[in-house]
């Protein structure tokens, strides 16, 4: 038996559309295969199935793999660089990676004439600028996708990660000042070393 695996990007939202698609799909498969017994099925083997990553904000499904958004990280599952065909069962690579580790979040549109997009993650020892799409389908921290239609989902990625890292930001300028209040407490004699530190310890775990 072959088995087809067909990406859950491609899959229509009714679920009597999507039936009428994998049947259509399995019955040009069959006419390419007379010889074979074919199977479709959506989501590709290896990836997490919808709702499988329970904290995921929101997910992005692209051409060369997924992005999960979630509070703290972002989970990239990608096929393997050298794996460009969707409808073949080859292996997958899944990355996570901390939302303070991301530097920067580099969105390229698809054209009109096929050239794919892009997500590319910023990270710490990673590339700082993807210009070629060819990068961008071998690169570790990237997405690759095709389709103006998918842009606003993509848009979502990066402004959901921007709003949490301003977030992240605004917090740690509060610790910081409530660290330099406690600072001045423990100088002026009201606060012993212990207490210092023990609320200190308090403020960095929160």
């Amino acid at each position: 038996m072959t088995k087809f695996w067909v990406p859950d990007a491609f899959r229509p939202n009714n679920d009597e559309e999507a039936e009428e698609h994998r049947q259509r799909l399995l019955r040009n498969f069959q006419m390419a295969f007379p010889d074979r017994e074919v199977t479709v099925t959506y989501n590709l083997p290896g990836f997490s199935k919808p709702g499988e990553i329970k904290d995921a904000l929101h997910i992005f499904e692209g051409q060369s793999g997924r992005v999960h958004v979630c509070e703290d990280r972002v989970i990239l599952e990608r096929r393997k660089p050298s794996c460009l065909n969707f409808f073949s069962s080859f292996p997958r690579e899944s990355k996570s990676i901390p939302i303070d580790s991301i530097r920067a979040i580099q969105l390229s549109p698809p054209e009109k004439l096929g050239r794919s997009g892009f997500i590319h993650f910023v990270v710490i020892g990673g590339k700082e600028n993807i210009s070629r799409v060819a990068e961008a389908r071998t690169d570790e921290n990237c997405v690759s996708f095709v389709g103006r239609q998918l842009m606003p989902s993509a848009q979502k990625v990066q402004d959901l990660i921007h709003d949490m890292k301003r977030r992240s930001a605004i917090g740690s300028l509060f610790v910081a000042d409530e660290i330099r209040k406690l600072k001045d407490l423990l100088d002026e004699g009201v606060l012993t070393l212990a207490e210092f530190e023990f609320q200190k310890k308090k403020l960095l775990e929160s």
